[in-house]
């Protein structure tokens, strides 16, 4: 009974799947031998064309399979790419954020700098107009030790600039120290070379108007000069004559006071009457002006 229905299922197997050809050719057989040879080749050859069928769909699902892998490899790749490009567009939003503010700070910056610059043009340009205006102050000054160091001073803060003219202070510096060892002269006893050299140095300096102080001091120190050795003799002979007539103290006293404001001008002779009112008994190491 098995055997039946397994014939009848491959024959229902057979001619399910064939085409009419197969049936034609298999109804053409004579004997039952020749009908199950035709009916276990055209199985066999079925079989054989569905594994066949079956292996291509294989390699067919391998190769979309790598397909599949190359694409979802793919979509990793451009998924991290766009990773990747939000996280650089981050940064560089970030970055073009920080630059923002780093120009904002440098522009800031830069402004108060400007500033500053023009502060600080300002105060130059103060600076010089002071500068100028204190060389034609100290150019008209009469001389002395305190005004040479101030004119000093006041060309070294010129020579700071390139366009402050400094000559007539210069001129008035190297004036200055003429005028101030003419003046040491009548702080010492009388030297009669030294008198005239000195008179000679004080002619030769041509002083013109801008000069107005040491114009008028010249002229003032020059007759100084010249009567030094007069008044050296005029006070060397009211000595003598205290010495002649023996006077006493109050005598001296109050004849050389007078005298006193007469000399005010030559330091030398006034430290000597000061002496001698001082101590009128005392002798004197006046030695007179010859």
């Amino acid at each position: 009974m098995r055997k039946i229905v397994l014939f009848i299922s491959m024959i229902s197997f057979v001619f399910s799947n064939a085409q009419i050809k197969y049936e034609e050719e298999y109804n053409n057989l004579n004997n039952n031998g020749d009908k199950l040879d035709f009916i276990f080749k055209h199985i066999i050859k079925k079989q054989i064309t569905d594994y066949n069928l079956l292996k291509d769909e294989i390699e067919t699902l391998k190769t979309e399979n790598e397909r599949l892998k190359l694409v979802e490899k793919d979509r990793n790749q451009k998924t991290q790419t766009i990773t990747d490009l939000k996280k650089e567009k981050d940064e560089l939003l970030l970055t073009e954020s920080q630059q923002t503010k780093n120009i904002n700070n440098l522009t800031k910056e830069k402004n108060n700098l400007q500033k500053r610059l023009g502060n600080l043009k300002t105060k130059r340009t103060k600076e010089k107009e002071n500068i100028r205006k204190a060389i034609n102050s100290i150019i008209k000054q009469n001389s002395s030790k305190s005004s040479g160091k101030l004119a000093e001073v006041i060309k070294e803060m010129a020579e700071e600039y390139d366009d402050i003219e400094t000559s007539d202070l210069q001129r008035y510096i190297d004036m200055n120290k003429i005028f101030v060892t003419a003046k040491n002269v009548l702080n010492k006893d009388y030297d009669d070379i030294s008198i005239n050299k000195t008179i000679d140095d004080l002619e030769n300096l041509n002083i013109n108007n801008k000069f107005s102080g040491l114009l008028e001091e010249n002229a003032r120190v020059t007759a100084l000069l010249f009567n030094y050795q007069f008044m050296c003799q005029d006070l060397s002979k009211l000595f003598q004559k205290y010495i002649d007539l023996g006077a006493n103290a109050k005598y001296i006293k109050e004849s050389l006071a007078p005298k006193a404001k007469e000399y005010i001008d030559y330091p030398y002779l006034s430290s000597i009457i000061t002496k001698k009112l001082k101590s009128p008994s005392k002798k004197t190491n006046f030695k007179g002006c010859n």
